[in-house]
């Protein structure tokens, strides 16, 4: 195979799959950048509705604390809202009456404005609609004493949740965390807390994720499974151009093939012409004086000498015969596709050729017969001595697959689609399965000293009459060897009237 034939074949297909991997690279890079954008979106958004609560329960407590402490500064404000346990009898045997007493008697300004933020934030947290996607909220403050709280506060830590995978904690934003109940995770935001225009402590919100954790693990799956069904797609395009391209090179190797028959017919046309001009004279010179020393120049003495004369006179007679076949077989081959076509009978071209064979079998007992026919019908377009020159190299081809004692058999016979089919049969060697598609290739040949041109010279002159050689062979059985060539208007005509 031709070299750069070869560096195509495997050259394209890298180009190919490396081309299709850049893509797929690019097309994954591309999905998870997507996906990163949407998981950041996602968590500024569960971080704004944590701020959303946040602020809520801070406005609600500002609210309970100016109604606890409607001037802000008051304490007595707040201890109005205490039971009031004065001289009533009654009231001073009061169990409560302790325990009042002694706040009033701590009550200064700064136990007086932590006790009114408690019960503010407790009420704020306790009249605070519930929301599905809150799990908790914990308020504290800065001493890290808890104020109020819903929900159950938990207190294992993981290191990562889907939502954070990959998420980068900026400075200045909510701290994010990720906190874990049982085998649930769940989204811890951490806000600054401030009442009265200052900051108490920190409000822990913790958030419901499953949502939008499945949403991403989806994306993901889809990530994936495209990529998979991207790469399944490129492998399977990236199969059927090698398929295409193996075929596309090896049409280009068969045509190269045949543009080396063609240019090799060409040498070979030329070679048969310069041979015949070159040879042919002095050939017939030589066939010409073997001929005369057969004739006249005898050894009269003895007659061994003279039969051994004769033998070796007639070898070379004959050489001479088989080297002028042959320069003939090269200018045949060089002018078979040059025809002069008239509407004429197949007839009398099957009985010239049993004429000019007949001779040649006979000498090794072989038969050579034609059918009975009609010689006026049978009528086709043809170059009348090309083809006698196909049919004389077939049979030629027949008479040299028998031994002896055999027979060959020629006849005519109309076929469907308008087509007239010349059958040869005999009962030489035959030819092996395999062998059969190459009988008309160029040189091929069975036989020691055959050039293989015969078969061929007669499969192209068919083939320019428009017509094709079909056969059928066994080993041992012999061959059935069928001319199908179409037939005249003539013979149309006559067959319709």
């Amino acid at each position: 195979m031709d070299t750069r034939i070869q560096r195509r074949r495997f050259v394209q297909p890298l180009a190919v799959i490396v081309t299709f991997l850049v893509f797929a690279m690019l097309f994954f890079s591309m999905a998870m950048m997507d996906l990163h954008q949407i998981e950041s979106l996602i968590h500024a958004m569960l971080r704004q509705k944590a701020i959303t609560v946040a602020e809520s329960i801070e406005a609600a407590s500002r609210t309970e604390y100016n109604r606890i402490l409607p001037n802000g500064e008051n304490p007595g404000g707040f201890l109005n809202i205490l039971p009031k346990y004065d001289d009533a009898p009654a009231m001073q045997k009061s169990p409560a009456k302790a325990p009042v007493d002694a706040i009033r008697d701590m009550a200064d300004t700064r136990s007086t404005h932590y006790l009114a933020m408690k019960t503010s934030v407790q009420n704020a947290v306790r009249m605070w609609p519930p929301d599905r996607d809150v799990v908790y909220l914990a308020i504290e403050d800065n001493r890290g004493q808890h104020l109020a709280q819903t929900g159950k506060i938990p207190d294992e830590k993981v290191s990562e949740c889907l939502l954070l995978a990959g998420s980068a904690r900026e400075a200045g934003n909510p701290v994010s965390e990720c906190v874990k109940i049982g085998d649930v995770k769940f989204l811890e935001v951490i806000l600054p807390f401030s009442l009265d225009g200052n900051i108490i402590g920190k409000i822990r919100i913790g958030l419901e994720t499953y949502k939008t954790d499945a949403m991403l693990q989806e994306n993901r799956r889809h990530i994936f499974l495209w990529t998979a069904l991207v790469i399944l797609i490129g492998i399977a395009a990236m199969g059927l151009f090698y398929q295409a391209q193996n075929r596309h090179l090896s049409r280009l190797q068969s045509m190269q093939e045949h543009l080396h028959h063609a240019e090799r017919l060409s040498s070979l046309a030329n070679l048969g012409a310069k041979v015949a001009h070159e040879v042919r004279n002095p050939l017939n010179a030589i066939g010409m004086a073997a001929q005369r020393f057969q004739r006249e120049f005898v050894p009269a003495e003895n007659e061994a000498q003279s039969q051994e004369f004769r033998h070796i006179t007639q070898i070379v007679r004959d050489e001479i015969h088989r080297i002028n076949a042959i320069i003939e077989d090269f200018l045949s081959l060089s002018r078979s596709n040059r025809l002069h076509l008239h509407d004429e009978s197949l007839v009398p071209v099957l009985e010239r050729v049993l004429f000019l064979s007949r001779e040649e079998a006979r000498s090794r007992n072989i038969r050579i017969e034609i059918q009975k026919v009609e010689s006026a019908r049978w009528m086709v377009v043809m170059d009348a001595p090309k083809m006698e020159q196909a049919v004389l190299n077939i049979v030629r081809n027949a008479v040299d697959s028998i031994s002896e004692n055999g027979m060959i058999s020629m006849s005519l016979n109309h076929v469907p689609g308008k087509r007239i089919r010349i059958r040869f049969q005999d009962s030489g060697s035959g030819i092996a399965a395999n062998e059969t598609g190459r009988i008309f290739d160029l040189h091929y040949t069975t036989k020691p000293c055959g050039t293989g041109l015969g078969l061929s010279i007669a499969n192209e002159i068919v083939l320019a009459h428009g017509g094709e050689i079909q056969v059928q062979s066994r080993l041992n059985e012999g061959t059935v060897l069928d001319i199908l060539l179409p037939e005249s208007r003539s013979e149309n005509a006559a067959d319709g009237a």
